[in-house]
């Protein structure tokens, strides 16, 4: 049989033990955006954009207008 003193200290360790427990701190990811700008991807959206047209918003109304 076990002494006494012997589950005690076994007690008495996991106490300190379950006391001392820290949760291990959240580590989220960096958001870093994707830019795929190159060069080629920019020449082709200055082509688009003249073919786009203008808009205009009424900020008043809430309407917009697509010439």
């Amino acid at each position: 049989m076990l002494s006494d003193q012997i589950i005690y200290d076994e007690l008495k360790r996991q106490r300190e033990h379950d006391a001392s427990w820290q949760p291990e701190a959240l580590r989220l990811p960096l958001y870093i955006p994707q830019h795929h700008d190159t060069p080629d991807e920019h020449d082709e959206d200055e082509a688009d954009e003249s073919s786009r047209g203008v808009v205009i918003i009424d900020m008043n109304d809430g309407y917009s207008i697509m010439t």
